[in-house]
């Protein structure tokens, strides 16, 4: 199955959000853009929730990790991306260690973005490949009456060959 790929874009300035918007669509990606933590658990619980989150390290309602948080929560994997206003070595090294995919600082070159997306979305097709495979083991056991071959715990119950 081919998923259409989805990004989400989580911020309040039009200046980078734009931009890297077009590069996405340009990319093959249907976009949705939320100005706030709010507005992005909306759209992060939605039915089929985004591959990959770019979010401002600091939003008006929140920041990058609350917006970490939400994606960890979702029912498919999300790989967050945090956008910073500067290079920072500390917030890069926190937000990784945060569990962020990657850190990136505008203005964005387009090889940037491919490589940054390419890495993220193989991640995230992985981790959702893995998901379904895991769905799929768990579903429920058939009951004694669906199963002609019913397993019994005791040995002593064991039929004798």
């Amino acid at each position: 199955m081919s998923e259409m790929p989805l990004a989400m874009l989580v911020t309040n300035r039009q200046a980078w959000c734009s931009g890297l918007k077009d590069i996405l669509e340009s990319r093959g990606f249907a976009v949705y853009v939320a100005s706030s933590c709010a507005e992005a658990t909306l759209l992060l619980h939605c039915y089929i929730p985004p591959h990959v989150v770019f979010t401002d390290m600091l939003l008006v309602d929140g920041s990058w990790a609350g917006i970490l948080s939400l994606a960890e929560t979702t029912p498919l994997a999300v790989n967050v991306i945090v956008v910073s206003r500067n290079v920072d070595i500390d917030s890069y090294i926190e937000v990784l260690e945060g569990g962020a995919s990657d850190f990136i600082v505008p203005p964005f070159q387009v090889s940037e973005i491919d490589h940054v997306v390419r890495c993220a979305m193989g991640n995230t097709l992985v981790r959702r490949q893995l998901q379904r495979k895991s769905e799929t083991a768990r579903s429920p056991r058939e009951g004694p009456e669906d199963n002609p071959f019913p397993v019994d715990d005791d040995p002593e119950m064991a039929p004798s060959l």
